[in-house]
């Protein structure tokens, strides 16, 4: 699949201290337990800075509670798997990865684990790609991930994938990711 264009989003309005402070005192609001629980999981007072970005999420985006919980809980998740236990991510880093959430219309509680599920096989299906290839265990790059995203939905099996890679380093003699891309596309097509 190739990578989606860029979406001309509405840019999110800027919160004021007093935008953030009514919506932290509405108490009709799921606003005020969702800081709470953001809080608790990210083991920190969150800054006004931090309280916009989730406020963000909650407003702008419109992501529900649940949805934005298992957000933060996916972004604590890779966050502790690249950098080791007990490392948290910014707030900044979990808006971003929401906005991807959005774009890609995971909006309800179904979706997110559908799409955390998805992210979870893809993650073992990047260790098992980088042993075909002949890679050392090493975190991927973003357009290396993208790759390895489109070969599993385009449904290439592994004899497939390590098939694709012997022609490639035949013909260039080393590895070419994006040679590689063309040869398994062909195949689709």
């Amino acid at each position: 699949t190739a990578p989606e264009p860029p979406v001309q989003e509405a840019p999110p309005p800027e919160y004021s201290t007093e935008d953030i402070t009514q919506a932290l005192a509405d108490r009709n609001s799921t606003f005020p337990a969702l800081v709470e629980e953001v809080e608790r999981r990210l083991g920190k007072r969150m800054s006004a800075a931090d309280l916009r970005n989730l406020y963000t999420l909650f407003d702008h985006l419109a992501l529900p509670t649940e949805v934005i919980l298992m957000l933060v809980g996916w972004c604590i998740e890779e966050v502790e798997r690249k950098y080791g236990s007990g490392r948290k991510p910014f707030l900044s880093q979990i808006r971003k990865e929401g906005f991807v959430w959005a774009r890609r219309g995971i909006d309800t509680i179904e979706r997110a684990e559908e799409h955390i599920a998805k992210l979870t096989r893809l993650r073992s299906q990047e260790a098992e790609v980088l042993r075909l290839l002949d890679i050392s265990p090493r975190p991927l790059v973003e357009r290396e991930k993208t790759y390895i995203a489109a070969w599993d939905d385009m449904g290439f099996e592994d004899e497939a994938i390590r098939m694709a890679y012997e022609r490639t380093v035949l013909k260039k003699q080393s590895m070419d990711w994006g040679y590689m891309n063309g040869i398994l596309r062909r195949w689709h097509e």
